[in-house]
C-alpha cells in the first residue's frame, strides 16, 4: 500500500465509526483517543493546534475511502477501483488500438 501509516487515534476512530454506524464523529474521535472536552463545539483546538472541525472533516474523508475500498458505500458496488494509487485516470491513451500492457512502468 501506499501513502503514510496515518495517526493510530485516527484509525481507531475509523474502525469505531465503522463498527458502530450510530456514534458521532465527535464520539468516535473520543474513542480513539482524541483529547477535546465534552463540548462538540468545532472550533476546540487540541493540543496540536487541529481543531475538533478539521479532525471530524478527516475522519469523515477516511470513512468515506473506507466504505469505497470494501464495497459497502453509495456507488453501485464498485468497491475500490481507482483507490489505491492516488493517480488520476485521465490522460494516456485507451480506445481503440491502444495498448495498456505498455504502459506499465
Amino acid at each position: 500500500k501506499l501513502g503514510r501509516k496515518g495517526d493510530p487515534r485516527m484509525h481507531a476512530a475509523v474502525s469505531a465509526r465503522l463498527e458502530n454506524p450510530n456514534l458521532t464523529l465527535y464520539e468516535a474521535l473520543r474513542i480513539g483517543g482524541f483529547d477535546y472536552p465534552a463540548n462538540d463545539d468545532a472550533s476546540l483546538i487540541d493540543s496540536e493546534k487541529v481543531t475538533l472541525g478539521q479532525r471530524k472533516n478527516q475522519l469523515s474523508r477516511r470513512l468515506r475511502l473506507a466504505k469505497k475500498q470494501h464495497g459497502t458505500g453509495r456507488g453501485g458496488g464498485f468497491g475500490s477501483i481507482g483507490t489505491n494509487d492516488g493517480l488520476s485516470s485521465s490522460g494516456g491513451s485507451v480506445g481503440p488500438g491502444a495498448d495498456m500492457e505498455d504502459d506499465k512502468p
